[in-house]
């Protein structure tokens, strides 16, 4: 599989789900080696500007979808004091 478009969205989310912004995005896929084998993971680098949110104090998470899923490790919580 080659250049598969990834379709990306960075949300964050309140205690209660919410989403309170966030941040969309596509890229043009992982061009792996001509030897790679289908179905290997790849790493790839990607830089997403997220814009500042004044946050009043209580739990927040960031959530990372790629093409509408929520990946292992796609979540992560944090508390504002």
């Amino acid at each position: 599989m080659r250049n598969v478009p990834l379709r990306l969205a960075l949300d964050l989310v309140d205690a209660d789900g919410r989403k309170l912004g966030g941040v969309t995005g596509e890229n043009d896929g992982v061009n792996p080696v001509p030897t790679a084998v289908p179905g290997v993971p790849l790493d790839s680098s990607l830089v997403v500007p997220v814009p500042s949110f004044p946050l009043a104090p209580g739990r927040y998470a960031w959530q990372l979808e790629i093409n509408t899923e929520v990946p292992d490790g796609g979540y992560l919580g944090f508390t504002v004091r």
